[in-house]
């Protein structure tokens, strides 16, 4: 465990504390701002009004969209703390007396971590507890930068069980309403048919910008504790469909090709529960679980863990797969991306893997788009998982394995090539 940080409890709380209370006075900023600007806006005239009005909206809801990720951050940190308390409850008294050594904080982490075996260190100049005065003097003189730390604290720090749960948690932190989801719905059904082919792999996200998946109220709380909803921030497929998308291509895997009114059936049923914080961050993974298990005959089986022989050993129970990854392991600001993972079986009859709505392809044919002969084969699921980012650095947080009946090997059945 040589270089790896961890933070005593009640430090994590303050940060927890402190990103609130920031969060709370960007919010109050924010709003005085708004009510400055709406009435400098109400004063102008033509076109100059109309775009001021465009500009200081936008301003607005970037402002909001920044504050709600503030937020999150900061439910991550208590969550991590309370979790902390629950496995080692001497944790609150030993936080609040004394700097928890480096074998003490070891123990408790390797106990907290039998479901993601492998997690990585962080390569970083110092070892031990580290108080946040330490840390501001070693990020000041540039031993290792703020950003850096932010950016790879969820993937190093949170165990894959933990954010799974934090994950689902969120899905009920804003509830879609039902007239809207009806009219993605609708509106979904017209544009699902310029993007979408049944009976071929999904392997152009980026073309579903104009299918909607999930919304966000931004607006003000009044005098009496009531919402008012004055902007609504809508989703689309191409910015946090890639879950759905995974689901489609593990149904086309599996034989089974929906038509353009199930894709947006399937969409409609995640808005109404499986969107995380309205969408804003994708899919839950534990509702794509669910899915499967409530709607569907498949034999369902999952893992969090990130051991390569483990992964290597889950991966003979199941025909197909869902994976959801870091994109890159070292920075959250990556993102994370769902996947559908194929098993094949090459001309030899050897186990193969194909990763799909990725963008990994070998163009032979120079037209930018994938083709038959153009999937990259991996000969383990690990690798395929790793390949999901390009860069080899992708990480898995859940696998969701797939079948139709429970198996040992590869599957007997006719196995897909597009």
């Amino acid at each position: 465990m040589k270089n790896r940080i961890f933070m005593d409890v009640q430090e994590v709380f303050q940060i927890a504390n402190n990103l609130d209370c920031y969060s709370n006075s960007q919010t109050i900023m924010i709003e005085k701002y708004r009510v400055q600007i709406k009435k400098l806006i109400d004063e102008m005239e033509g076109e100059a009004k109309c775009s001021f009005d465009i500009a200081s909206k936008h301003i607005y809801l970037e402002t909001i969209d920044a504050i709600r990720r503030m937020q999150a951050f900061s439910k991550i940190y208590r969550f991590t703390g309370e979790e902390r308390l629950i496995i080692d409850k001497k944790a609150a008294e030993s936080a609040k007396v004394e700097k928890r050594t480096h074998e003490k904080r070891e123990s408790i982490i390797g106990t907290e971590k039998q479901n993601s075996v492998d997690h990585n260190d962080i390569d970083l100049p110092f070892e031990g507890p580290i108080s946040l005065d330490k840390f501001d003097k070693t990020w000041s003189t540039g031993k290792v930068s703020l950003e850096s730390y932010f950016n790879s604290f969820i993937p190093k720090n949170i165990s894959n069980d933990e954010l799974i749960k934090w994950l689902d948690d969120m899905t009920d932190d804003f509830v879609i309403p039902q007239e809207d989801i009806d009219d993605h719905k609708k509106q979904n059904l017209k544009e699902i048919d310029k993007v979408y082919t049944s009976g071929q792999y999904i392997e152009n996200q980026y073309m579903w910008t104009n299918v909607k998946y999930g919304e966000m109220g931004v607006g003000l709380i009044n005098g009496d504790g009531e919402v008012i909803a004055e902007y609504k921030e809508e989703f689309d497929m191409q910015y946090n469909g890639c879950g759905i998308i995974a689901i489609i291509n593990a149904y086309h895997s599996l034989g089974i090709d929906l038509s353009n009114e199930e894709v947006a059936e399937l969409i409609a049923e995640f808005e109404e529960n499986g969107c995380v914080w309205g969408g804003k961050f994708g899919t839950s993974p534990i509702a794509i679980v669910e899915y499967y298990e409530n709607n569907t005959p498949y034999l369902v089986q999952t893992t969090t863990t990130t051991n390569s022989k483990e992964i290597e050993a889950f991966s003979k129970g199941s025909d197909t797969f869902i994976v959801e990854v870091y994109n890159n392991a070292d920075d959250i600001n990556e993102g994370m991306h769902y996947v559908n993972i194929e098993k094949r079986k090459d001309e030899n009859g050897n186990i193969t893997y194909v990763v799909h709505n990725a963008g990994e392809f070998e163009d032979k044919n120079g037209n930018g788009y994938i083709e038959d002969d153009e999937y990259i084969e991996y000969d383990s699921l690990d690798k395929a998982i790793k390949a999901v980012g390009n860069d080899d650095n992708s990480q898995p947080i859940m696998i969701i394995g797939l079948s139709d009946a429970p198996i040992t090997d590869a599957p007997e059945k006719e196995e897909k090539t597009c």
